[in-house]
């Protein structure tokens, strides 16, 4: 008795598919994307469309996404983590990822500072070479264009959710859903937090006062990266085809 429940047992129970061992697929996929902070704000649209790319082998998955979401602006995602497959024509599959996300937005046209004749007077009487300060600041200003349009983030843990249905021998459709958990810091703050550290060093080599010293700091919109607020939940629903072999 026990021997045919064993045999029972061993006959319903699932078993590895050689594409959970090895496999590569790639496809189309449409989505909706949606996350909280000021990078996810500049996104002009919530839909974009791209495609996938990955791989997975001894039960490990990578897989990387690209999407175009308007007016050049882009998400990148890499991903890489461990997942589960239920099903064979209709499949259910759902997994756990870790990785890094890139966001390109248009670059924006770099402004020469201007210095407002009050807060210049108080500048040089505190014995600031405000024209030189002027000329440093606009020979970085494109440079500081160039990285504000960028954005960089860690997804620490992402949630993956699948159901698709087998459309030809090797092509599946399906639906997507994903929810993660991110810290993401932009090119605009590390900008602002660099221009910070400037002021500290011209702080000490002019003797500042705290009144001027926050008076450089709002001309040139500098500050410290506030890393309390560089973490944050994303999601995004999409429909993708997929060639799986």
């Amino acid at each position: 008795m026990k021997l045919r429940s064993l045999a029972v047992f061993a006959l319903l129970a699932p078993t590895p598919a050689l594409a959970d061992i090895a496999s590569f697929r790639l496809g189309p996929k449409v989505a909706f994307i949606r996350g909280t902070g000021d990078v996810y704000e500049n996104f002009e649209q919530w839909v974009g469309a791209g495609g996938e790319l990955g791989f997975e082998l001894l039960f490990i998955d990578v897989f990387a996404e690209a999407f175009f979401m308007s007016n050049q602006q882009y998400l990148f995602t890499v991903n890489a983590g461990m997942d589960v497959n239920f099903g064979s024509d209709f499949r259910f599959n759902a997994g756990i990822y870790t990785g890094p996300m890139f966001y390109v937005f248009p670059k924006q046209q770099a402004e020469p500072l201007v210095v407002p004749p009050e807060v210049r007077a108080e500048l040089e009487s505190a014995g600031v070479n405000v024209d030189r300060a002027i000329q440093t600041y606009n020979d970085v200003a494109e440079e500081e264009a160039d990285l504000s349009r960028l954005a960089f983030g860690w997804n620490v843990a992402r949630l993956v959710l699948e159901a698709d249905v087998r459309v030809a021998p090797v092509v599946f459709f399906g639906l997507q859903s994903t929810a993660g958990y991110h810290y993401i810091i932009s090119g605009e703050e590390v900008a602002a937090g660099s221009k910070n550290n400037a002021i500290d060093k011209v702080a000490l080599e002019y003797r500042l006062s705290p009144e001027n010293q926050q008076l450089l700091r709002e001309v040139v919109d500098a500050r410290e990266v506030d890393t309390e607020n560089l973490n944050g939940l994303n999601y995004s629903f999409s429909l993708y085809f997929r060639l799986e072999i």
